[in-house]
């Protein structure tokens, strides 16, 4: 089960990568913290920082480099910051990272408001970097991504695929058909349409690499379901995440 300081790690992830298409990744903690306040809107203090940091170091997915002149810099992520995401999901915390992308900001935030996860983050104890596993469950050890770039194939995973044909499909037909959509959208409908279309292309064949669908299609499923959240076009992409997320 993931700890508190997971959950918050996990959050400032998706923090760091929509930051890292816009503005940039921290240096220091201090811009660090404040990276994930903006995100979610929640103060996060100095220990909380700290966890973060620790766990994330326990994962050897961020360094702390110490200058004598300089001072401290962060250096995040070794991977892409999907990589990461998929690494964490893969060794233990696959729901967590799930209700992560399916739900947003307001899904970390109604976590954030339990009283219980605050109490539970104050006890929790610092991840060691040292150990060769923290508290977590994750071997930082590992090669990262190792399932994320697998063969999968229609064999074995026959219902799972059928499901995702089925919301591709959908989503293909609904860009398709909804003028309102169409004007939502903009520009980037015909690119989305063309990555959805080719993913669905993508998975219909008797094997896939699992890497090529997801770095294909994650972020476009991702932009659908935070601007359609509401709508079916919206549960669709989300049911596709997930199932994504499902096979790593």
């Amino acid at each position: 089960m993931s700890s508190a300081t997971t959950y918050l790690t996990v959050a400032a992830m998706f923090a760091l990568r929509a930051a890292s298409t816009t503005q940039g990744m921290p240096t220091n903690r201090e811009d660090f913290g404040q990276l994930v306040e903006d995100r979610y809107k929640w103060k996060i203090d100095a220990l909380a920082t700290e966890k973060v940091i620790r766990q994330l170091e326990a994962w050897r997915l961020i360094s702390v480099i110490n200058d004598k002149y300089a001072g401290e810099m962060l250096r995040l992520f070794g991977a892409k910051t999907d990589d990461a995401l998929s690494y964490v999901s893969e060794n233990g915390h696959q729901a967590l990272v799930s209700n992560g992308l399916s739900g947003g900001v307001e899904w970390f935030k109604k976590v954030f408001g339990s009283t219980d996860f605050w109490v539970d983050l104050h006890n929790d104890p610092l991840a060691s970097v040292d150990d060769e596993s923290d508290a977590t469950g994750v071997n930082p050890s590992d090669d990262l991504i190792p399932a994320s770039d697998r063969i999968v194939t229609r064999s074995d995973n026959r219902a799972e695929i059928e499901v995702m044909e089925s919301d591709f499909h959908g989503l293909v037909e609904e860009l398709d058909s909804n003028n309102e959509v169409s004007i939502a959208l903009g520009d980037e409908k015909d690119v989305i349409n063309g990555e959805l279309r080719t993913a669905e292309t993508l998975i219909s064949q008797p094997a896939f690499r699992l890497s090529k669908l997801s770095s294909l299609v994650l972020p476009a499923l991702r932009y659908l379901a935070e601007k359609f959240a509401s709508g079916a076009i919206g549960e669709m992409a989300k049911r596709l995440i997930a199932a994504i997320m499902g096979l790593m």
